[in-house]
């Protein structure tokens, strides 16, 4: 008996030495690093699909991002060998902490490293239980939550969103995802908790979505004066995200459960917080994700029925069509609302649809499918359980649009927004590339995930953009809270966004909707034409994109330094780099130098843009840029 504790207090000692050993061996990253750390359990496998998730979106975000083992993570050799920008303890995938892990990453951050820690990172001990008083990163994070001794059942709560305009921005989320906080959370009680957690309350917005005003998040309850950069609360002051000091280094908390929500259709917080965790607090270098890093819009036309056919020429007078190109999508049977009730398309036997066709066609703009042939019954009883009868329906769209454009279907949208999982795969083993989707709400083109899967291997999603609960002319106008003018500043700020912050983004609409709200469809047209001249704006089609972010993803590209403290940036395409950007805070570095390749450097407002040219190899030098210089 005396043996055995005597050996057990042995181990204990040792595996404090241990600890202290890695705590004095690991200090924060210095010099070249350009990749994040995503740390996760050590039973948690990397081919998870919360780690693949991840994984994705750091590649749509063009960020470099390798998981790591805790068990790894803790061996001082390994970061001996490799150097990581910045560490993120992800949710869902590391809530099972040791001490000596949460020592070693308050050591790391003290030294002056950065860490993003979200939600429930950490909360629990070893065995899997809840650690009682409070999480044990609260010091670490800026605040106190996972109060369970406390508040037992109402640690967790749910609620809305609150932010700020400029907050927004830098998470990518784009106007008319978030709107005006609504009157039942502007009391005064509300509005000072919100002020006491350190949010600008002269600007605060609430995230929305499709066919909501708001949309509510589960998370912590959060106690204490938070000190630092606050970017998001709930109505009630909890913090959700905020960027706090610790030592010499910064943490940004993200009180919401990122990876959940990812795989659930909801991924442009994981999206927004970790492009903001890599460009502002970490200032790292990311990949573009438009062609030669110029941002743009995605028109998306659904024409469903013979009805919208005399909507076509008035948007010609209108002016849509001295720009382009734009994504079409139609349903080509000759029944809309039932079957014989003979006001569809009839795309086989209607020659002036046939017509209208070809003239899209020749302009240059992608004729992809809208459905499965009868729009509204289609879209009323397609569901997760009837592939076998309704596959029919997407074949005999796809074989009349292809037969009248001359050329393959390659790009989809669903009716009545309606899209199961299956479609997805039935649609890319046909040779569909990218499809609309009303999942993953303001985010640009991504791989999306429902109910925990991917949808698809390669394909492409295009997200909808909204104005709060709406997205299209016709919903406008049937909107009396949403004026013509309204609805077309919005169009206007999307449009804008998409060109200051070089992305790409989605708007769709049915023709005679733009007729219902004229006003607002020209003062666009006339914003975007002016947009168009200065070049830095353009428009794109779901097939173009999806094209481009294939060729994107087959990119190697890194950072390095050599040890004359010269930046090495270095490129690679099997095939043609053309097209692919890259993005350098003028903060933190010099501009860039080309040595090799054809490419040429921007100077945008506050980022050096590197844009490759054609060829296989792009190679750069610059500097960290001194801190205090004049940039």
């Amino acid at each position: 008996m005396l043996k055995r504790i005597w050996t057990s207090a042995v181990v204990l000692v040792l595996l404090a030495l241990a600890g202290l050993a890695v705590l004095r061996s690991y200090q924060a990253p210095e010099g070249p690093i350009d990749t994040i750390a995503l740390l996760i359990e050590d039973d948690v496998i990397f081919t998870d699909v919360g780690v693949r998730a991840w994984k994705d979106a750091a590649l749509e975000e063009g960020i470099h991002l390798q998981p790591v083992h805790a068990g790894e993570f803790l061996q001082p050799s390994l970061f001996n060998r490799v150097r990581y920008a910045g560490i993120i303890v992800p949710d869902a995938m590391h809530r099972k902490m040791s001490v000596v892990l949460i020592d070693t990453l308050s050591e790391y951050v003290r030294n002056g490293g950065k860490l993003m820690v979200a939600f429930d990172a950490g909360t629990l001990n070893l065995k899997g239980g809840a650690v009682p008083e409070r999480a044990r990163m609260s010091q670490l994070v800026g605040v106190e939550y996972a109060l369970y001794k406390k508040l037992g059942d109402d640690t967790l709560v749910i609620g809305p969103a609150i932010s700020t305009p400029d907050v927004m921005t830098a998470l990518n989320i784009p106007p008319g995802k978030y709107t005006a906080v609504p009157r039942d959370l502007a009391s005064k009680d509300s509005i000072g908790s919100r002020h006491a957690a350190g949010l600008d309350i002269s600007h605060e917005v609430i995230i929305s979505s499709y066919s909501y005003d708001r949309l509510e998040y589960g998370h912590f309850v959060t106690e204490g004066a938070f000190v630092g950069k606050t970017l998001m609360v709930s109505d009630s002051g909890d913090l959700l995200a905020g960027v706090h000091k610790f030592g010499k280094g910064e943490v940004l908390f993200v009180n919401l459960p990122l990876t959940y929500l990812k795989l659930r259709t909801d991924g442009a917080p994981l999206h927004g917080f970790m492009n903001y965790f890599a460009r502002v607090v970490l200032q790292l270098p990311v990949m573009g994700n438009s062609p030669d890093g110029i941002g743009g819009l995605i028109m998306n036309w659904h024409i469903d029925s013979s009805l919208a056919i005399p909507s076509i020429q008035k948007m010609v007078d209108l002016g849509f069509f001295e720009q382009g190109p734009y994504s079409i999508d139609l349903t080509a049977g000759p029944d809309t609302n039932t079957f014989n009730d003979h006001v569809g398309l009839n795309v086989d036997h209607n020659a002036e649809i046939q017509k209208w066709i070809k003239l899209f066609v020749a302009r240059g703009d992608e004729v992809g499918s809208h459905g499965g042939w009868i729009h509204n019954y289609f879209g009323e009883h397609i569901s997760d359980s009837n592939e076998t009868d309704f596959a029919k329906y997407i074949a005999l769209n796809n074989d009349a649009i292809s037969k009248a454009a001359g050329k393959p279907v390659r790009e989809y949208s669903a009716p009545l927004g309606n899209h199961p999982a299956w479609v997805s795969r039935y649609l890319e083993a046909h040779g569909v590339r990218a499809h609309y989707y009303t999942g993953n709400v303001g985010q640009g083109p991504t791989h999306s995930y429902i109910n925990g899967e991917r949808l698809g291997k390669k394909i492409w999603t295009f997200p909808v953009l909204v104005r709060g609960e709406i997205a299209t002319f016709e919903e406008a106008a049937l909107d009396p809270e949403v004026s013509q003018k309204d609805f077309g500043t919005w169009l206007n700020q999307v449009s804008d966004f998409t060109q200051d912050q070089a992305l790409i983004r989605l708007v769709y609409f049915h023709p005679p909707g733009v007729v219902l709200y004229s006003d607002a469809a020209r003062s666009w047209m006339l914003h975007t034409r002016g947009m168009l001249t200065h070049g830095k704006f353009r428009w794109y089609t779901m097939t173009r994109i999806a094209d481009f972010l294939d060729r994107r993803e087959q990119v190697l590209w890194r950072l390095s330094e050599d040890k004359k403290n010269t930046l090495e940036f270095t490129a690679f395409h099997p095939e043609n780099l053309s097209e692919q950007s890259w993005r350098f805070s003028k903060t933190r570095y010099t501009k860039p130098v080309l040595d090799k390749g054809v490419g040429q450097v921007r100077d945008g407002s506050t980022e050096w843009v590197i844009v490759a040219g054609n060829g296989k190899h792009l190679k750069a030098h610059l500097f960290f840029r001194p801190l205090g210089e004049n940039k």
